[in-house]
């Protein structure tokens, strides 16, 4: 029995170049491979809604808003505020600042949310700050203020002041971090 050695003539250096290249592609591949689970939060309002998810927490709680027939007049609409964990959701507004219309734009790892809510004051300017007019809401004339949900309770936060010290009528709260940090049209930090 004769054996033959096989002697490539490829110097050194490429035989190990293309050992490791073989070796790299399935691990490359693997690599790439998404992994994510899709989650249905169901429906969030007519289709002609603003109703949406805005914001995806660290641990999957997603804030944002959902919008509804009014319970005092079917023939309208009012948002509310939700924060949902997988498909179940928990509605933030009730009983909120008093309002018909609220929105949670930001939403953290301990689920405290922030967003804007109308109260049961009036608008001294019968301004709309939160919008609701304009998406098609029921627009109740009272001022919309900035607010931290936790615990199953609305607070409302402080409003911007002009130069005077004068409150504004607006600040919408649009994020919340895992440290209690609120950003309003500046960032405040809260103690929990």
């Amino acid at each position: 029995m004769t054996f033959i050695q096989f002697a490539p003539k490829w110097p050194r250096i490429a035989r190990l170049s293309l050992a490791l290249a073989t070796l790299a592609v399935p691990v490359c591949t693997l690599a790439q491979a998404p992994k994510y689970t899709i989650v249905d939060l169901g429906p969030v309002g007519p289709s002609w809604s603003q109703g949406q998810p805005f914001v995806v927490s660290g641990n999957g709680l997603v804030s944002g808003e959902t919008v509804l027939a009014n319970p005092n007049n079917p023939a309208e609409w009012v948002s509310h505020g939700v924060v949902w964990e997988g498909s179940s959701t928990k509605v933030i507004t009730i009983p909120g600042l008093g309002g018909p219309n609220s929105v949670a734009f930001g939403v953290n790892n301990w689920g405290h949310a922030a967003g804007e809510a109308d109260t049961q004051t009036a608008d001294p300017n019968g301004e709309d700050f939160c919008g609701s007019a304009a998406l098609g809401l029921t627009h109740s004339g009272n001022t919309c203020v900035p607010f931290l949900w936790q615990n199953s309770m609305m607070i409302a936060l402080p409003r911007l002041r002009n130069g005077a010290g004068t409150e504004g009528s607006n600040g919408a709260a649009s994020q919340i971090n895992d440290f209690g940090m609120v950003l309003l049209p500046r960032l405040i930090r809260l103690k929990f």
